[in-house]
């Protein structure tokens, strides 16, 4: 058995989606943007729900001025959209997910079913506000998102998992022992694909004993290779791109690979995501004359005063945030 692990920090941004699985229609492009991302991650007291603090740094636009403020209105009006390292609109809309379970979409798929009516019912966002960032001038804002529940919520999601899986039988073209692994663990059930430890995530990819050095060389790669191993062709960059300024660790055990975000010992664990450096050079707040006529406009802040808010109480700090509002211009 083979057992390794990494942490590579304080290097270049990458684009890092979380938990898309269910979300994947829903990843959608535009011209709205954010230069970089933090996400702050904390349970409550009784540890039954979970906290995270979204806070876009230096928004913007690349389209035309009026139908990007039309669309950033928009996005901000839904009250229930949000973004994982990813650009506007927003990539999660929850609408949107309700509408295809309306439409019957996933007849046939009862514990799909039973985990978006779970999340619809337990996961609200909060829009924060809209400000000038102290330190730079740039345009920025946050927003906090509540789960209520979430062991429930990651036992359903991975019951969910499990059904896909098992009716879309895993591909076993590349890796035939890991594909027919997936299909053999989805069908028995009770396989956590994922899970909250306090603050951190930790994802579970089962894979087959002999088939694991080919799975490391293909997708992981240099940056976790053995001293002893031939190198490997794949692009190390990716993986530092990935690994950028955060603490994330990946184990191969003998029953496969095993991927934690974050600290299990910290109450509070942030990720950071340095989506686009280059265009901070020649940021272009074209979206600030808007925001500031806006309800959500809070003024000049500094994001770490927001972050130590947070901290202090996620609970509280949540439940001080009023509900969510049409934000457009005043009459």
């Amino acid at each position: 058995m083979k057992r390794f692990s990494m942490s590579l920090l304080r290097r270049s941004g990458y684009e890092v989606r979380m938990l898309v699985l269910f979300f994947s229609l829903l990843l959608l492009g535009g011209c709205l943007n954010f230069l970089s991302q933090e996400i702050f991650i904390s349970r409550s007291n009784d540890r039954q729900d979970m906290f995270f603090l979204l806070v876009y740094h230096g928004l913007y636009s690349d389209g035309e001025d009026q139908k990007s403020i039309s669309q950033f209105e928009s996005v901000l009006n839904a009250g229930d959209e949000f973004a994982i390292s990813g650009n506007w609109p927003f990539d999660f809309k929850l609408g949107e997910i309700k509408k295809e379970l309306s439409e019957g979409k996933l007849k046939g798929r009862p514990q799909a079913e039973r985990f978006l009516n779970y999340l619809f019912a337990n996961l609200k966002v909060k829009n924060g506000g809209l400000y000038s960032e102290s330190a730079t001038g740039h345009l920025s804002g946050f927003q906090i998102i509540r789960i209520r529940g979430v062991d429930e919520f990651s036992r359903l999601a991975n019951e969910a998992i499990c059904e896909s899986l098992t009716i879309d039988k895993p591909s076993t073209a590349t890796f035939p022992l890991t594909g027919a692994l997936w299909y053999e663990k989805s069908k028995k059930g009770g396989w956590e694909w994922h899970t909250f430890k306090r603050s951190t995530l930790l994802v579970n990819i089962p894979a087959a004993s002999p088939e694991m050095e080919s799975i490391r060389k293909k997708y992981i790669g240099e940056a976790v290779t053995d001293i002893h191993d031939e190198p490997s062709t794949y692009s190390l960059k990716a993986w530092k791109d990935l690994f950028s300024e955060n603490v994330l660790s990946l184990v191969q055990e003998s029953d496969g690979f095993h991927f934690l975000a974050g600290i299990p010992e910290e109450k509070v664990n942030r990720f950071y995501f340095n989506l686009d450096p280059q265009k901070a050079e020649n940021y272009s707040g074209n979206l600030l004359n808007f925001a500031t006529r806006t309800s959500l406009w809070k003024g000049e802040m500094r994001s770490r005063n927001i972050v130590q808010d947070f901290k202090k109480s996620p609970e509280k700090f949540f439940n001080t945030l009023p509900e969510n509002k049409p934000v457009g211009l005043p009459k």
